[in-house]
């Protein structure tokens, strides 16, 4: 009985020694892969802190290219915040005032009046919402290529050539031709009353006309051209003002019956039309250069170094942040001691991120319950930069307290049935 009970307690203590054997050994393994002495640890700490200003940087960088610094954001927000209408009042001042300038260089024959053409009607007829936000959304697309350094130089042009032909047609559509006094002033040869009753009726027409040889109508016709190309206009108008006064011309020899004198008439009025309706945009430029000062110049270069400097760290401070998770598994030589600094620093990082997107727009967003389109446009942008800044936050925050919890679940022991599978 002796023995048996001296073989049973002999048998329990060679059972535990391998327990204590692995003990040492776990104990061993766990001190090789700490940082080794006070400044291993020191050097952590560091790596971390670093880590996790490196990750909240990355964040305000990714948010930043997302929202203020994406041209189709910017743009989309205006559209959202009505400035597109609002900017089109501005446009059509623009446009009203280049129409002024090229109506009062347009010198009108004798005869031809604008009647009812006003420059701000037709501007406000010419420039619509679509033309508005076409023309916006070109500028700040060159505005962001060259913040972006895609271009060498920025200016903000106004392409209004279908301004130009809206405002061709204006003119033409309201212009006045009273053909009797046009031709009549033009020669002496032909007299207003005359040229009135050719257009009045078939027998007026009949009773004005002249029994004129050739050689007349053609000296005639030679006569009033040569007064024509005296005045000076331009040779699409004086091409139109000519095949005018030929049309009256025919008509009062009599080589033309009434019906095709009017039909002729009325084609010769509205292609003089067409031509002085070409003529009124003439010395109008295609395009307008709004005014830049200077000093927007340089401010626009230092906003430019800016933003290739945030699009920059948007591609390195993230693959900083992978470097310095390979650093710390380099101190650690552990994957869960890895995972869970690192976890730390994405919480840590998203927590600042999360109150900087919450919290401080309620500080720096100014109020702008009475301010103009422009302003709540650009405020909305800044408040979705905000709102972006605080999603990826969260994310941040999630996915870091995910890495922290399968690290500590790891180490003690919880997934060892789930890694042995």
């Amino acid at each position: 009985m002796s023995n048996q009970g001296g073989g049973s307690t002999s048998d329990n203590t060679s059972k535990k020694r391998p327990t204590g054997a692995n003990d040492t050994a776990k104990t061993t393994d766990d001190q090789g892969r700490r940082p080794r002495g006070l400044p291993g640890r020191v050097a952590l700490v560091l790596v971390g802190v670093i880590l996790v200003a490196t990750v909240a940087g990355g964040n305000l960088a990714v948010a930043a290219d997302r929202t203020v610094l994406d041209s189709d954001h910017v743009i989309q927000q205006m559209d959202e915040e009505g400035l597109f209408a609002e900017q089109g009042d501005e446009f059509r001042d623009t446009v009203a005032d280049e129409i002024d300038s090229g109506i009062q260089g347009l010198s009108l024959p004798p005869g031809i009046g604008l009647g009812e053409f006003d420059s701000e009607t037709t501007a406000e007829e010419s420039v619509t919402t679509d033309y508005v936000r076409e023309q916006t959304t070109n500028n700040i697309e060159r505005l962001y290529a060259f913040l972006q350094g895609d271009r060498d130089e920025v200016s903000f042009v106004l392409d209004i050539t279908t301004v130009k032909r809206s405002v061709a047609e204006s003119v033409a559509r309201d212009i006045v031709v009273d053909t009797p006094t046009l031709i009549g002033e033009s020669t002496d040869r032909l007299d207003r009353e005359q040229i009135a009753a050719l257009e009045s009726d078939e027998e007026s027409f009949q009773e004005a006309q002249e029994d004129l040889s050739d050689r007349e109508v053609q000296a005639l016709k030679a006569d009033v051209e040569s007064t024509t190309e005296e005045g000076g206009y331009t040779t699409a108008l004086t091409d139109a003002l000519v095949s005018l006064q030929f049309t009256v011309v025919d008509g009062l020899a009599g080589e033309l019956t009434y019906d095709e004198y009017t039909s002729q008439l009325t084609a010769s009025e509205d292609d003089l039309k067409t031509a002085l309706g070409d003529e009124a945009v003439a010395d109008i430029d295609d395009t307008v250069t709004l005014d830049e000062e200077e000093e927007s110049g340089e401010a626009l270069s230092r906003a430019a170094d800016a933003v290739q400097l945030i699009e920059t760290l948007v591609v390195a401070l993230p693959a900083l942040a992978l470097v310095l998770v390979g650093v710390i598994g380099a101190l650690t030589r552990d994957i869960a001691r890895t995972a869970r600094t690192a976890g730390g620093a994405l919480v840590g990082a998203g927590l600042l991120g999360a109150v900087a997107g919450f919290v401080a727009p309620g500080f720096v967003v100014p109020d702008t319950e009475d301010a103009d389109p422009v302003a709540d446009a650009l405020v909305a942008t800044v408040e979705s930069f905000f709102e972006t800044l605080g999603t990826q936050s969260i994310l941040l925050v999630v996915g870091g307290a995910i890495l922290v919890g399968v690290a500590v679940a790891q180490r003690r022991g919880y997934l060892d049935g789930i890694i042995d599978r």
